[in-house]
């Protein structure tokens, strides 16, 4: 497992490199702590496309912090944050981004105790560009 504590230096090279174009790393425990030292990095990431964190223990802060960072990285098309816990309002921060954007993307919402209002309301808002797991 890599844990919050093993993400510096991953996150000091995501800072760099910008050949990296998919990252998965499905449970590992990163919890808030791990998704915010990623999603600094990726404000200056220009390189990945894909970033896979299901099954992370995110929560709300990591998701504040991962919307955050996807108003400043344009290049990050597809999100995976299945089996999380960032709750409807994480989700709604984390969309806001993507949907200004106005490019394809695809974001993984599954079992992150979305209420059924804000299911709704993702998958209006959503379109035809932006792809939503529910």
């Amino acid at each position: 497992l890599l844990e919050a504590k093993g993400v510096p230096p991953l996150a000091q090279m995501l800072e760099a490199n910008a050949s990296l174009t998919a990252i998965s790393l499905q449970q590992n425990d990163l919890g808030d702590e791990g998704a915010q030292r990623l999603a600094t990095a990726l404000k200056a990431n220009r390189g990945v496309t894909q970033l896979g964190l299901a099954k992370n223990e995110v929560g709300l802060e990591g998701a504040k912090a991962l919307a955050e960072a996807l108003g400043a990285n344009a290049t990050l098309a597809s999100l995976d944050l299945a089996f999380n816990d960032v709750g409807s309002e994480g989700a709604k921060l984390i969309f806001e981004p993507i949907k200004a954007r106005a490019l394809p993307s695809s974001l993984y919402f599954r079992e992150n105790r979305l209420d059924r209002a804000t299911k709704a309301q993702l998958k209006e808002e959503a379109g035809s560009l932006i792809k939503l797991f529910l």
